[in-house]
């Protein structure tokens, strides 16, 4: 697993009492503006609140580099490695909902389902399907997720898997406590393009 950051990333150095630790300002950060300028090579640490009023975001976005499903023996493992990579969205997704309140619930937003045959797949947070318009079955089960867990609902991610082809591939699913699992995507024109907007509950 891999993470890629930009911008001010953590480093070693003293920590004081305004920060729960210390920044390392990167060259690009320089007090002449200039990254190549020798004089401002070496990193000056400062503190977290500083480097926040320095620029408006602390780094760029974070990729997950996780090697699943690559042997017909680890499907179990890597079956458990996507539900936990789920449920870690949903408590991101909770972050994002208790600091901006008066995001629309999925079923009253704009999003559509769409199929992302982008690979290595990429997993989008609240922000990122509103920005894009759209969500593949993880994004929008895990919003729903979240927004049941704001209400103190305990839903919990799901995956059923489907034969497509010669293959096989996960759908993700919302598992309510009653028993009941819905499917967001449903809900959001999967298969017949048609927008429900509401819980749609598959047949046990």
């Amino acid at each position: 697993m891999s993470i890629r950051a930009h911008a001010c990333s953590v480093g070693k150095g003293r920590a004081d009492n305004s920060s729960l630790g210390t920044i390392r300002r990167a060259p690009s950060f320089s007090r002449s503006g200039d990254p190549n300028d020798e004089a401002n090579e070496e990193s000056e640490v400062v503190s977290v609140n500083e480097c926040k009023a320095r620029v408006p975001t602390m780094m760029d976005k974070i990729i997950f580099e996780v090697l699943l499903f690559e042997t017909p023996n680890d499907r179990d493992a890597s079956q458990e490695c996507l539900v936990i990579l789920m449920d870690a969205l949903a408590k991101v997704n909770m972050t994002y909902l208790r600091t901006h309140p008066r995001t629309p619930t999925l079923y009253q937003s704009p999003i559509r389902y769409y199929f992302d045959p982008t690979a290595p797949d990429p997993w989008q947070d609240i922000p990122s399907t509103l920005a894009k318009g759209w969500g593949d079955c993880e994004d929008l089960a895990c919003w729903r997720i979240a927004e049941y867990r704001m209400k103190g609902i305990d839903a919990r991610p799901l995956i059923r898997w489907r034969k497509n082809g010669a293959r096989y591939t996960y759908h993700a699913l919302v598992r309510l406590p009653d028993g009941r699992t819905e499917d967001p995507s449903l809900s959001m024109g999967m298969r017949t393009g048609k927008m429900l907007r509401r819980p749609v509950y598959l047949t046990p």
